[in-house]
């Protein structure tokens, strides 16, 4: 295996997205699981991050969803949630140590507009050589076309990249288009990963 790029996830890998931790900081802690579940993780959600609804329809969506106490929290949290999204702790470091032994540095995530934002706060975000967004392409993990969107508008090689996300599923799509894939855990192990495999030996343990 002879790979030259790494391409991240962004969610659970770079960033903390959690949406309980999220939901928290809006409502009532006896109210964060229904909110969690009914804001981010509804099929609205999912929606926006095709880029196939607006965020005004998504609300007017889960307004119906809530209940009558919630509706207050909804403007709030849609328009400040990505303030409670905390880097993942070591992600800075290592993805500085691959762009200093030469490796492209890309992300490939599934995120709304709303990504263009906050994208700075994402860990090592000078490193990047490029990014995919999937709601500017109206397309999401792990459908094939979007892992094919990014080899395509960065002229790579499938075979010379490495996919890290921490959904299987994901991996499994960009395995699927000739990419090589790691199931992301935490940065030690990821770290631990790369060196078992020798492509970047380089790396310290």
């Amino acid at each position: 295996m002879m790979v030259h790029n790494m391409v991240f996830d962004m969610g659970r890998v770079m960033l903390q997205f959690d949406p309980l931790f999220i939901s928290g900081h809006f409502v009532p802690p006896e109210d964060a699981g229904e909110f969690a579940k009914k804001v981010f993780g509804s099929a609205c959600w999912d929606s926006l991050d095709r880029g196939t609804i607006t965020l005004p329809q998504a609300r007017e969506i889960m307004r119906r969803t809530l209940p009558e106490r919630l509706l207050p929290n909804l403007d709030k949290a849609l328009g400040e949630w990505f303030q409670y999204v905390p880097p993942v702790e070591g992600m800075d470091s290592l993805v500085r140590e691959l762009k200093a032994a030469g490796y492209g540095i890309y992300l490939l995530t599934n995120a709304n507009f709303q990504f263009h934002q906050y994208q700075d706060t994402v860990p090592a975000w000078s490193c990047f050589d490029g990014l995919l967004v999937s709601s500017d392409y109206k397309l999401l993990k792990p459908e094939p076309a979007i892992y094919r969107a990014l080899t395509d508008k960065y002229r790579l090689e499938p075979s010379e990249c490495l996919f890290i996300d921490d959904r299987p599923e994901n991996v499994a799509g960009a395995q699927a288009v000739g990419m090589e894939g790691i199931v992301f855990t935490d940065p030690g192990n990821l770290r631990r990963e790369f060196v078992r495999q020798g492509v970047f030996s380089n790396l310290s343990e």
